[in-house]
């Protein structure tokens, strides 16, 4: 008995170990039963101006968390749908509800083709508190996931001085109070610390990776088991039908959920590779 004893001990400190190597080199190969992850294979949605229809048949939608009515949040969690909720981190909007809580010395210089929407200081305590109220919303509108924008300063004329390691200890943060709320958090963009963040974000979003040839970038996100949700703007891609299919073809091989869109995000033009791309 004493031999038996011994040895169940002995696999369960293998199995241990295991589990510990798993997560050393994938950062997260074990889901946190705090938040909701989404799956590598869900399809998804993306449209940021106006509210979507509630028939189309995706399993991920990833909506504006200040454009769309209470409503139809519950309407879409409802029907089942993974609720990603959009907000800028980076920038304060005119017409966010908030803009009127960030003080003088929280306002950079106004985003490049966004003359109303300006660059906030993420070492600002101020900045820090109204950020934390925007994941408190979505936390209770129920969203299970935030999409943060607008998270690289670097090559971007800003008006603070925000080192590559500033940022990363700002985005790690974020992440942290995100899961606290019971969040999902996704990477936005910003493929220069995609790597190093990867630990610490469930999934990515992305725009344009194909156009610009830098979608390996994201192979960290789709071998640590994460989802990938890409969106392509070319007006080649809408236009052409062979364009589209080679396009989804890449996405498909590379395990990428990738939509065709316009740049407005309206929801007048969209085209998912994973369901309506034939090979």
């Amino acid at each position: 008995m004493v031999n038996t004893l011994i040895k169940n001990l002995k696999l369960l400190l293998v199995c241990l170990s295991l589990m510990l190597i798993c997560l050393l080199t994938t950062g997260t190969s074990m889901a946190d039963p705090r938040w909701k992850s989404p799956d590598p294979e869900f399809t998804w949605y993306w449209q940021l101006d106006n509210e979507s229809s509630l028939d189309l048949p995706f399993d991920a939608y990833d909506v504006s968390l200040y454009d769309v009515t209470e409503s139809f949040l519950e309407d879409l969690k409802a029907q089942g749908a993974y609720l990603i909720c959009y907000f800028s981190l980076g920038t304060s909007e005119e017409y966010n509800p908030d803009r009127a809580q960030f003080q003088s010395n929280d306002l950079g210089t106004a985003m490049e083709g966004h003359p109303t929407e300006r660059w906030v200081n993420p070492g600002s305590d101020n900045v820090r508190k109204i950020m934390l109220k925007r994941l408190d919303h979505a936390s209770k509108l129920g969203c299970d996931a935030v999409e943060p924008d607008n998270v690289n300063y670097q090559g971007n004329t800003t008006g603070f001085k925000v080192s590559p390691s500033q940022q990363l200890a700002f985005l790690v943060w974020f992440s942290q109070e995100a899961h606290k709320r019971g969040l999902a958090i996704g990477l936005k963009n910003n493929l220069d610390q995609a790597e190093a963040l990867q630990p610490y974000f469930d999934f990515s979003v992305n725009e344009q990776c194909f156009e610009y040839e830098e979608c390996e970038a994201l192979e960290v996100f789709t071998k640590a088991g994460k989802a990938v949700f890409n969106a392509e703007y070319l007006p080649k891609y809408r236009e052409s039908e062979a364009e589209r299919n080679q396009l989804c073809r890449k996405a498909l091989a590379l395990n990428m959920r990738t939509l065709v869109l316009n740049e407005e995000l309206d929801g007048t033009y969209f085209y998912s590779c994973d369901l309506m791309y034939v090979e």
